[in-house]
């Protein structure tokens, strides 16, 4: 009666096969989105070839890396930044690469480096992600095993049984 209908969410959790189900929607999004920027690469005029195809190219990369880094840390570790990744650093990208090719002004650079400082911030997150949810899982046993060997909550010492 007392049997837990959802699993803990501090625990590693091995019965997902592939992914997470909201994971696996932000996949399924991501590579719509970036086979869209291909079809705009090749059905816009040639002038934006080069650029839209190496947005494209870059956006798709960074997508086959989402998908490997949350397959991979299923078991481990929520979400530690991967899918801002996937999403800025291809932005990231085509903002250096118009500046370089159509030579912008420099108020593109200001946001510009606040999406580099961002995707340095969020890199070092998704690194170090696995060593904090093992802290944090170590954690949470040594806890469990504190309060195992700890004396009775005292609430639950004087329940009469029928």
């Amino acid at each position: 009666m007392s049997e837990k209908l959802t699993p803990s969410t501090r625990r590693r959790q091995p019965y997902y096969s592939f992914m997470r189900p909201g994971e696996f929607v932000w996949l399924v999004l991501l590579l719509i989105f970036t086979a869209w920027k291909f079809w705009s690469a090749y059905s816009l005029a040639d002038r934006y070839f080069t650029e839209l195809i190496s947005y494209a190219a870059i956006s798709l990369l960074m997508v086959i890396w989402y998908a490997w880094i949350r397959i991979k840390r299923r078991q481990c570790c929520a979400d530690a930044g991967e899918l801002l990744l996937t999403i800025l650093l291809p932005q990231a990208y085509q903002m250096a690469f118009e500046h370089y090719t159509e030579g912008n002004g420099l108020y593109k650079w200001g946001l510009f480096w606040i999406y580099v400082l961002l995707l340095i911030s969020m890199a070092y997150q998704v690194w170090r992600a696995p060593k904090i949810a093992k802290e944090l899982e170590e954690l949470w046993a040594a806890a469990e095993e504190e309060a195992r060997k700890g004396p009775a909550d005292a609430r639950f010492i004087d329940i009469d049984k029928p």
